[in-house]
Formats: C-alpha cells, structure tokens, sequence
C-alpha cells in the first residue's frame, strides 16, 4: 500500500469511528445574535459625538445640549438616580443597556468599565428613535 491509500484507509476508519462513538458532534452556534442596541451604539460610535463617564453625563445633561443618554442596567445605585432625575428634568431619553458598565464598555470598544454615554449627535444611527420606541 501506498502512503495515499493509507490516508485515505485511516480517515475512513475515523469516520466510522465518530459515527460509532458514544459523543455525536457537536453543532456549532452562530453567534450573530446581537441586539438592535448594540448595532445602533456601534453605528453611533464611528459616525457621531458622544462622551463617556458619569461625572461628565451630569455637567452635560445640565448645559442641556445632549439628546439621548445610554445608561447601563447594573451600574451603581447613586449613578442611576442622578442620571435618570437629569435626565426626566431635562426631558432627555434615557436608553437602559441591560448588561453591566463592563460589558457596556466592551461594546464601545473600551477596556475599562462605562457606565453612560452621553450622545450630542446620533450620526447615521437611530437611537433617538429606539428611545421614543422605549418610552
């Protein structure tokens, strides 16, 4: 026997050994599965203004110039009450990320925690209408 014909004898043993084996295989998930959200923050983040951080939230919900807040779910008590008194006060949508400022952070690209994001112009995205959508 040839070196190919072995090959050939030893991969049709393998299959029959997988299919004779006590695991079937396994089926592979696609991971397409992203949230409108998601996109729309990723969209917003290549083609508008916007800023991160809490502290910078408040100074800018103040001077009134933002037009939708992304706030993430699991961020801290004092945090959210600020942000959603501000924000009601101002009349500014609030958009909710259900995750926490960790993974928040990751979807911005980021390696550290955000908790909000500040947006002054959506660009080519649809938050404000996925806000008016929420309320």
């Amino acid at each position: 026997m040839s070196n190919e014909e072995k090959k050939v004898e030893s991969l049709e043993e393998t299959k029959l050994k997988s299919k004779e084996g006590k695991k079937p295989a396994r089926k592979r998930v696609k991971k397409d599965r992203v949230s409108p959200l998601i996109k729309e923050i990723n969209i917003m983040l290549e083609t508008g203004k916007y800023s991160f951080g809490a502290r910078r939230a408040k100074r800018e919900l103040l001077v009134g110039e933002t037009k939708v807040v992304i706030l993430a779910d699991k961020s801290k008590k004092e945090v959210k009450e600020d942000i959603t008194y501000y924000c009601k006060k101002g009349n500014i949508p609030l958009i909710t990320f259900e995750g926490t400022s960790l993974e928040l952070g990751s979807v911005c690209g980021r390696a550290h925690p955000v908790s909000v994001i500040v947006v002054f112009d959506e660009g080519k995205s649809k938050l404000v209408e996925i806000a008016k959508n929420i309320k």
